[in-house]
């Protein structure tokens, strides 16, 4: 039977030859892709993320080193410039496209492709026609704009130099376009199941911004700072080479994205889903605007407050997004695919199901890495950042401002796993609620930070700490509006299981961080630091971490923490060893039902199950029954 291809590059059938369609839009039923392509299990979930984590890792480090390179070059003051004039193009790339697509792209083209019989193509062509018209409008106003942006960012009478900053923001500027181009690649990657290429790509970019410090030595002569001339070399070399870092991650993922031969070629037109992302959009972008509204209040009183302000508030913040990149980042971003076409097929168990792992696999990580890096602050900025012209005084603020605010990766990481189940079961307008109350209490915290202390470098360290009363706030409120939502059976989003496995690492990381505290006061380890600088920091830290993991990691394991023991077994297989310890399944205790087998933790999913069929549901009970059809092979079907 011969074929051809039409104009979207699908094989079909001749008309004469192809099956009468059928009246209705043809869907996929819950849990089976388009194209053939399966959904992934709990193990596969797992297994990318940690294939993820450690492209996030060579991310985070060599991101780590062109920030520290660039502050050790410029020193915090200069560092503050550049640093408020960098936020620019996030700012307006956010406002206009960036955290719409990244939030309510994904869980909206899941729904085309299981409505369209293209598999979503024509959708995802005239949505990426339209946001490329809207970011190349955004980009030119935003330049054009740069004076009253960097204004607005500084305040009134700021100790930072506001014509440099203005100079890096015209230079800075033309990002706009490309982080809005990222964030729509990597949302169509993310659901055809593709990560690695949106995990590589930043590291191109930080690579490029490395070799631009490098050229930025090379040329001779000085930076222009009073006065600015735009014609400076160092100053163009800096600003033109950190764009095209950006462009060098946007072409990685439009290389990815060719790849999966997935067309996009300009279609205009605007359908139902269109119209309805639009409203989303609309939600998300009222969201963005609230929250950079703290942020530019932030900025404001760490300009005021000192040259060295918004260096310092930034990197603590960037320092803090190192663990939380490489774990909730990661979980998320691989979770999400998946828990959006649980919500388009209104599966709420599985979409419960996905927010108990994520929660899990975040937690267990999260809470022991605050512990560290509450009790190890000063010597994690030290060992950062003092370097070069960036000096030990300027570190030792940065490490104040790392232990007063470490603790915000936690509600940080609950409200975004919040917002990503309301964004996926498209609830736009929830959220608002959630980020009005964030910005509430980080505003008026940051309006406190100045009277907090008498030191004018230390009010970006009380920024921090506002900052995480924020996320406290909004991570209280946004439970309550999910369980609302979601209405789990027995009134709670979590499972006794979860709250046990979370209970257990909050002690065991209080424990490890009160004798690591105790021991590094008794043995005077900050010497190490004051007499050492970074060198001696370092050494601090490993010898807190040597102290603190087998502590976290011993009382996880006694307490039976089944992620621990996995974990535990793994290591143990790895090294060699031959005895296992026997890992029970995590998962909600409303989801335990008899099987017709023993269901491994590996084989766990939600919507699809081990044996390659469908759970099927009966209400009995206030529960759900679910049985496992066997398949006659008995292969795995993954």
């Amino acid at each position: 039977m011969t074929s051809f291809r039409d104009s979207t590059g699908r094989r079909v059938l001749p008309p004469a030859q192809r099956p009468v369609p059928s009246p209705a839009p043809l869907r996929s039923a819950p849990g089976v892709l388009p194209q053939g392509r399966a959904e992934l299990s709990d193990a596969a979930l797992v297994s990318r993320s940690w294939g993820m984590a450690f492209a996030t890792l060579v991310s985070r480090i060599t991101g780590f080193a062109r920030i520290v390179l660039l502050a050790a070059i410029l020193g915090a003051a200069l560092a503050s410039a550049f640093s408020v004039a960098n936020q620019l193009p996030n700012l307006v790339a956010a406002l206009v496209l960036e955290a719409t697509f990244t939030a309510i792209f994904v869980p909206v083209l899941a729904r085309a492709e299981q409505d369209d019989p293209d598999g979503g193509a024509a959708f995802v062509r005239r949505l990426v026609t339209l946001a490329t018209t809207v970011l190349v409008f955004a980009t030119v106003l935003s330049v054009t704009a740069a004076p009253l942006l960097v204004r607005l960012m500084l305040g009134h009478d700021p100790q930072v130099n506001e014509p440099l900053t203005t100079a890096f923001a015209y230079l800075l500027l033309p990002q706009v376009i490309f982080y809005g181009l990222s964030s729509v690649f990597m949302a169509i990657l993310n659901t055809r199941n593709v990560f690695g290429p949106p995990a590589w790509a930043p590291v191109v970019n930080n690579l490029v911004a490395i070799a631009t410090l490098g050229v930025y030595l090379a040329v001779p002569g000085q930076l222009s700072v009073d006065p600015v001339r735009m014609g400076n070399a160092k100053l163009l070399v800096l600003g033109i080479g950190t764009t095209l870092g950006v462009f060098a991650q946007t072409a990685v993922l439009l290389v990815a994205i060719l790849r999966q031969r997935i067309s996009l070629r300009p279609l205009w037109g605007i359908d139902q889903r269109l119209k309805r992302f639009g409203a989303m959009a609309a939600a998300m972008v009222l969201y963005v605007l609230i929250s950079q509204l703290g942020l530019v209040v932030g900025n404001q009183i760490a300009s005021t407050a000192a040259a060295s302000g918004p260096a310092i508030y930034n990197y603590t913040w960037l320092v803090l997004m190192l663990p939380f990149g490489m774990i909730g980042v990661t979980v998320l971003t691989v979770v999400m695919p998946r828990l959006s076409r649980n919500a388009a097929a209104d599966d709420i168990p599985a979409v419960l199901a996905d927010l108990s792992l994520a929660t899990r696999l975040t937690m267990i990580t999260l809470i022991p890495t605050v512990a560290f890096m509450t009790v190890g602050g000063p010597a994690i900025g030290s060992a950062l950042f003092a370097y070069g012209r960036f000096g030990d005084v300027d570190a030792s603020h940065l490490g104040a401002a790392i232990t007063l605010s470490a603790f915000t990766l936690i509600p940080y990481a609950l409200v975004l796993l919040q917002l990503r189940v309301f964004y996926a079961r498209e609830e736009p307008w929830t959220p608002i609620a959630i980020i009005v109350v964030i910005t509430t209490v980080k505003v008026v915290a940051s309006l406190l930070a100045p009277y907090m202390t008498d030191n004018r470098e230390l009010v970006a360290a009380y920024l921090g700490l506002a900052n995480g009363l924020g996320f406290v706030a909004g991570a209280i409120v946004g439970y309550f509006l999910l369980r609302r939502t979601l209405r789990p059976l027995g009134g709670h989003l979590v499972g006794a299981g979860e709250v046990r496995t979370i209970l257990v690492t909050v002690a065991a990381s209080l424990l490890a961080g009160l004798i690591a505290y105790v021991t590094d006061w008794l043995l005077g380890l900050a010497a190490l630091t004051a007499h050492a600088g970074s060198a001696g920091s370092l050494l601090r830290l490993f010898a807190l971490a040597v102290l603190m993991l087998p502590i976290v990691a011993g009382v996880m394991v006694r307490a039976q923490v089944p992620e621990a023991q996995a974990a535990f077994a793994a290591v143990v297989r790895r090294v060699g060893g031959k005895h296992v310890m026997p890992v029970k399944p995590a998962g909600r205790a409303s989801d335990r039902r008899p099987h017709r087998r023993a269901v491994t933790y590996a084989e766990q999913r939600n919507s699809f199950t081990p044996g390659g069929g469908f759970r099927s549901r009966s209400r009995t009970g206030g529960g759900l029954s679910m049985t496992w059809p066997e398949r006659a092979d008995g292969k795995d079907p993954r």
